[in-house]
């Protein structure tokens, strides 16, 4: 955090100047990063995962975070302070998103949630059938992921979802409620799920 240092300096013939400075120092190990907590903590959860490193803790005080979270660093645990109830990530709806929560490729060992430290993940619908969108969205290849405690709620499209031809290892996916529905509205449309990639609105498998 913030140090400041005072010091003076003499010109050796009996005159001196004093001052003061303020340096940010930059602690050794694993941190944790606050986030709604007022004073010292950060506006989003964005924010505060783009200032972590490799092991750092970002720690999310209850709330509604309505934004699209991109995690690109390796090591990162995600997590509430007051669980899944008290705690909700709601994906916007842009041309680009792919999901909510989206995990860029080649990041590995990151923990989203855990027991009684979960959050309410809430999806956005894809831009078209043939691009699927998810509530946490697993890009390319992975490892070490956990899953746990949270509330994962499909909007339009998928609730976990990771891209065709990736491989996910060593993934842990614990006392997590999947719910919502991978369609809008009230009855879905297409023939069943062999037209998932090509017509509107239907329901994926």
């Amino acid at each position: 955090g913030p140090v400041s240092l005072s010091y003076t300096v003499s010109d050796g013939q009996g005159g001196a100047v004093s001052a003061s400075q303020s340096y940010l120092v930059e602690a050794n190990g694993p941190r944790t990063l606050f986030v709604g907590t007022g004073a010292g903590g950060y506006v989003t959860i964005q924010a505060a995962i783009n200032a972590a490193h490799a092991g750092d803790t970002i720690l999310v005080a209850p709330g509604t975070y309505t934004e699209n979270l991109t995690i690109t660093t390796s090591g990162l645990t995600l997590l509430s302070s007051d669980g899944r109830d008290s705690t909700f990530i709601t994906g916007m709806q842009n041309g680009s998103a792919l999901g909510t929560l989206v995990l860029t490729p080649g990041v590995d060992d990151v923990r989203i949630g855990a027991l009684g430290h979960g959050f309410t993940i809430t999806g956005i619908d894809g831009i078209s059938p043939g691009i699927e969108a998810a509530a946490v969205y697993l890009q390319g290849n992975h490892d070490g992921l956990v899953i746990q405690g949270n509330d994962v709620v499909a909007k339009g499209d998928g609730g976990l979802s990771s891209e065709f031809g990736g491989a996910i290892t060593d993934l842990v996916v614990d006392h997590n409620i999947f719910s919502g529905q991978s369609f809008t509205g009230t009855q879905p449309g297409g023939l069943g799920f062999g037209q998932q990639f090509v017509a509107d609105n239907v329901p994926r498998q």
